[in-house]
């Protein structure tokens, strides 16, 4: 038999002093980033306010084959779920329609020859933008001005569209209404009016968007027509679906985009834009923090 070797001899150490541990504070560059991000992203305000979903979403799609079609609405619902928006139960009518056309720029253009009130509620420069330049997605929401709450003010929101539930349906605009709200809040800091989101419309290009996954555009879409995002918007202080169409984009929604959706369905309706921006990026900031362990 052979001898079993002897242990190697244990050696305990004197506990040494603990090192200096220098504290960084990431969530301080979290905050700056969501700031920069913000200021990126997001439309100049309506009337000093920003404005957010506050009824069910609908979601309709044209221009696909209906298997393709129910894909993108089951996307586009969960991505609204997730976020914390209410999603409306099918069949319903459609509120975010997303429409794909081999040429968006001349799908756009008809629409305004028939429904020249279309894009009433945008300023000049975004009308422009939107039927004078041809890219792979345009888009625009629809707003109501209503009370604190959200209910809205009047009998009808500015032009957009009207679509079935399938999203199949002819398009149509609405009548703008007057803004009329009663109602007293003694706060100083609440405007006692909400501005909410009506409806919501995504062009297509399918030439243009010719070679992405359909995934990736449909997260594209829903970034836009879920959150306050200008047109057009190509950030670089965070990654984003956003850069899609750039080189190397991201190919997916990411945790600055998904922050930004959910940040967007919880801020006061009744505050200046000024405070609804700074709770969308702390809302932002405290979400990522918290998926680090930094909170």
């Amino acid at each position: 038999m052979f001898d079993a070797p002897d242990p190697p001899p244990v050696i305990v150490e004197a506990p040494r002093q603990a090192d200096t541990i220098t504290v960084t504070a990431p969530t301080v560059k979290i905050r700056e980033q969501a700031r920069e991000f913000v200021g990126e992203v997001m439309p100049t305000p309506e009337m000093g306010q920003f404005a957010r979903w506050t009824s069910p979403v609908c979601v309709g799609v044209m221009g696909l084959q209906p298997d393709m079609e129910a894909r993108v609405r089951q996307r586009v619902a969960a991505v609204a779920r997730e976020a914390g928006a209410k999603v409306a139960d099918a069949p319903c009518r459609s509120n975010l329609v997303i429409a794909f056309a081999a040429n968006g720029q001349s799908f756009v253009q008809a629409m305004l020859r028939r429904r020249s009130r279309l894009l009433s509620q945008l300023e000049p420069r975004e009308v422009k933008d939107i039927r004078d330049v041809r890219r792979p997605v345009v888009w625009w929401r629809a707003t109501a001005v209503g009370d604190a709450s959200g209910v809205e003010a009047g009998s009808g929101s500015a032009a957009i569209l009207g679509a079935q539930s399938a999203g199949s349906g002819a398009l149509a605009s609405l009548s703008p209404s007057t803004v009329a709200t009663s109602g007293y809040n003694s706060s100083l800091i609440s405007t006692n009016l909400g501005i909410s989101v009506t409806h919501a419309f995504a062009v297509v290009d399918v030439e243009l968007a010719d070679g992405k996954p359909l995934d990736a555009v449909v997260d594209y879409v829903a970034m836009v027509t879920l959150a306050p995002v200008r047109h057009p918007a190509d950030p670089s202080a965070a990654p984003s679906i956003l850069n899609l169409f750039a080189a190397d984009g991201p190919q997916e929604l990411t945790r600055w985009d998904k922050a930004l959706i959910s940040a967007a369905m919880k801020f006061r309706l009744d505050r200046p834009a000024r405070t609804q921006r700074t709770a969308i990026r702390n809302g932002i900031a405290e979400e990522l923090a918290a998926e680090e362990g930094e909170k």
